[in-house]
């Protein structure tokens, strides 16, 4: 039989319990906040342009348009879009549909309300987005 004191005695713990490295001594700490930036790179997107802004080749017989000092900017934003076009596409799109859910004034436990919400967070987070750099050059033949 064991005595009936261990039972209430307190030094019958783990080695370590009793040290402030224990999990129930540790005291959780504050939230902080700390300014961030994020940098994310999407993938390169190929695709093909029709241009006249490029130099004629030097020799008749050589079919090939020389590339070098040719601006390609101009032709690709008239041709395709940005992701800041697609972003700021989705900003407009994104109001629209948040205005036309205020106005049907729904209960906030409706789905279309909820979309509302997550979409009003949404637009609020892409306004933080901007675009640093696009470059663009000729892909090889």
């Amino acid at each position: 039989k064991t005595p009936a004191n261990t039972m209430y005695d307190n030094y019958n713990y783990p080695a370590g319990a009793d040290t402030p490295q224990a999990p129930w001594n540790q005291q959780q700490q504050r939230p902080r906040t700390f300014a961030v930036e994020a940098f994310c790179t999407m993938h390169t997107k190929g695709d093909t342009i029709e241009t006249d802004q490029y130099t004629r080749p030097n020799a008749p017989e050589d079919p090939a348009p020389s590339i070098e000092d040719v601006d390609l900017e101009p032709a690709w934003r008239q041709q395709h879009h940005s992701l800041g076009d697609f972003l700021h596409m989705f900003c407009l799109i994104a109001q629209e549909y948040i205005d036309n859910v205020g106005e049907q004034q729904l209960p906030p436990r409706h789905p279309r309300a909820r979309t509302a919400r997550v979409l009003r967070q949404m637009v609020a987070e892409a306004d933080l987005w901007h675009e640093d750099e696009e470059q663009f050059c000729v892909m090889p033949a």
